[in-house]
């Protein structure tokens, strides 16, 4: 059977959701699992909360075993900023697994004197390019169709991948693009800030009502059920499915 795999981090995951809904619900409610069911797919969603593109690369690499033939594989980028903390013993670091081992603090730290000491915009940039390719050519290899998505911040990387790859444009997100978010600051509105004028947040104030609330930061049942609508538009497009 074909398969939709997917990568990416908490929005995918559904982050937030088990406030609204039981836990047991939330895996069946979330977009990649909604694409999927329309389909008539099977998903495999191996999104996890915090997760980087690094991290996403990691999971692609522990799971490739899952990936046949003919299935589509779907990375669902986090922010650039984000990178993988791998423990001593091979397990990597996730909000989930930092929350649950007491070590949030201890990355946040870690997180700061690393980007003080080793990192620039220039690095950053080159670093995620060379991810992004490689996650593009291993899907190739396994014989999968991969696409593209950036989730809460655009992109302009010269990679390898084609246009007809980008789920959505590299230059738009599904922030942006679905929800209905800001788009000249690339942030992700959630709530009324300082670097909002108030006509802007005026305007983004009833996405976030509609879409996100009563969540904090990410989509509600009904900010997945409109991404998942328009992902699927998107794919039909493709004609990939078989």
């Amino acid at each position: 059977m074909q398969k939709v795999i997917w990568f990416g981090a908490s929005w995918p995951e559904g982050w937030e959701l088990d406030k609204t809904v039981s836990s047991a619900e939330v895996a069946a409610l979330v977009y990649p699992s909604l694409v999927a069911e329309h389909f008539g797919l099977e998903c495999v969603n191996l999104s996890a909360t915090g997760g980087s593109n690094d991290y996403i690369s990691y999971a692609l690499d522990k799971n490739k075993h899952l990936i046949s033939k003919g299935d589509i594989v779907i990375f669902d980028i986090a922010s650039k900023y984000r990178f993988l903390w791998i423990e001593e013993d091979g397990t990597p670091v996730v909000t989930k697994l930092m929350l649950a081992r007491g070590k949030a603090t201890i990355y946040k730290k870690i997180k700061e004197l690393y980007e003080k000491f080793f990192v620039n915009e220039q690095y950053i940039d080159w670093k995620t390019t060379t991810t992004l390719n490689s996650l593009y050519l291993m899907a190739l290899h396994l014989g999968a169709t991969p696409f593209f998505i950036n989730n809460y911040s655009k992109t302009n990387f010269k990679t390898i991948i084609p246009e007809k790859n980008w789920l959505l444009p590299q230059s738009m997100c599904i922030a942006e693009y679905i929800l209905g978010y800001i788009s000249d600051k690339d942030l992700i509105v959630v709530k009324d800030m300082p670097e909002l004028t108030t006509a802007e947040w005026e305007q983004a104030k009833p996405f976030v009502e509609k879409y996100i609330r009563p969540l904090e930061n990410h989509p509600n049942v009904v900010g997945h059920r409109k991404i998942a609508d328009e992902l699927i538009k998107e794919l039909e497009k493709k004609e990939l499915v078989k």
